[in-house]
C-alpha cells in the first residue's frame, strides 16, 4: 500500500516520470457535449502529459490533428500555464470530421516534469535541438493516439503556434510519412530577445535551421504571421518559410491583420478562422482524409 500511495503521490504532484503508475486515457468517463475531454498520454522520455481531446460523434476512425502550443524559456511562466486550448479552431476541425489532440508538453503547467526543449542562451542558441525535442513529444502523442480504435493511422495534420509551430516543422522533417500537412502561426524560437519587441536571438541561425528541417520535409506548409507580431515579424517569417521550402515542401504564406495587443497571439483572435478557413479547407481537400 505504501509503495502504491507513493507512486500515486508522485504522479499527482508532477505528472512526470511515473508512467508505470499512470492510467493513460481519458480523465473521467464523460466528454463534454462538444466532445471535449482531458486525457493523460505518454510523452517522450517516459513522461506523462495532459492533453485536451476533441472527438467527433461516431465510431471513426477519424483523421487526427495535433495542435501545439507556444512556450517560453521562463520557468515561472511555464509553470503557471493552464491547459492549452484552441476551442474555435478545434471545433472547426471536428466539424470536418477530424479528431483534435492538444498536448501540454513536459515542463509546462499540469504536465510538469523537466523542460525538454530549451534553446539555450540567446548568444549561442541551439534551435535544432529545441525543435527536435518538441517533435519527439508530438511523435509520442501521435503513436499513442493511433492505438485508439477510433483514430485513423493515416498521416496527421500538424497545427502549431510559435515554439509549437517550430516543433511541428521539426516533426515534418524527421517523420515525413507521418505528416499530412502543417499549419504554423508565428513559428520560430528566440523571439523578443531580453523581452524587447522586434528583437530576435540569432535570426540567421534560426533561418539556417529552418533550411535543415526543410531538407527532410515533404508535407505542404501553410505559414501565418501577423502584421504586428513583436516576436517574429512577417519579414522574418518569410525568410524562415523560404529557407524551409527550398527542400521542396509546398508553401503558402499569409500575412494576417494586426490584432491587439500583439499579433504573435493571432491564433487566439476571433479573426483567425476568418483568415484560415478558406486556405485550410483547400489544404485539407488537397491532402485528403477530411470528410467535408
Amino acid at each position: 500500500m505504501t509503495r502504491l500511495w507513493l507512486a500515486a503521490l508522485c504522479c499527482g504532484l508532477a505528472l512526470s516520470a511515473c508512467s508505470t503508475a499512470t492510467q493513460f486515457g481519458p480523465v473521467g468517463s464523460e466528454a463534454s457535449p462538444e466532445g471535449r475531454q482531458v486525457w493523460l498520454v505518454p510523452g517522450s522520455a517516459g513522461f506523462t502529459i495532459r492533453a485536451i481531446v476533441y472527438r467527433p460523434t461516431g465510431a471513426g476512425p477519424f483523421p487526427m490533428a495535433i495542435l501545439s502550443h507556444g512556450s517560453s524559456e521562463d520557468a515561472g511562466y511555464r509553470s503557471q500555464m493552464s491547459d492549452p486550448d484552441y476551442p474555435a479552431l478545434a471545433k472547426w476541425l471536428v466539424s470536418r470530421g477530424m479528431l483534435v489532440v492538444i498536448p501540454q508538453r513536459p515542463g509546462h503547467g499540469q504536465s510538469g516534469g523537466p523542460y525538454l526543449e530549451t534553446a539555450g542562451t540567446c548568444e549561442q542558441p541551439d534551435f535544432k535541438a529545441a525543435g527536435l525535442a518538441g517533435a519527439a513529444v508530438l511523435a509520442s502523442v501521435i503513436e499513442f493516439m493511433r492505438g485508439q480504435p477510433f483514430v485513423s493511422r493515416g498521416p496527421v495534420l500538424l497545427v502549431g503556434h510559435s515554439a509549437g509551430g517550430w516543433a511541428s516543422l521539426a516533426l515534418a522533417s524527421t517523420k515525413p510519412d507521418t505528416v499530412r500537412a502543417v499549419v504554423v502561426f508565428a513559428a520560430g524560437r528566440g523571439g523578443r530577445s531580453n523581452d524587447q519587441p522586434n528583437t530576435n536571438c540569432a535570426p540567421d541561425r534560426l533561418i539556417e535551421t529552418a533550411g535543415e528541417f526543410g531538407a527532410g520535409a515533404r508535407a505542404p506548409v501553410l505559414w501565418i504571421y501577423s502584421e504586428n507580431d513583436s516576436y517574429f515579424s512577417p519579414e522574418l517569417g518569410r525568410r524562415i518559410a523560404a529557407a524551409y521550402s527550398r527542400g521542396g515542401s509546398p508553401s503558402t504564406f499569409l500575412v494576417a491583420p494586426a490584432v491587439s495587443p500583439d499579433g504573435h497571439f493571432f491564433v487566439h483572435d476571433k479573426q483567425a478562422l476568418t483568415v484560415l478557413s478558406a486556405p485550410l479547407s483547400r489544404l485539407l481537400k488537397a491532402t485528403g482524409e477530411s470528410r467535408q
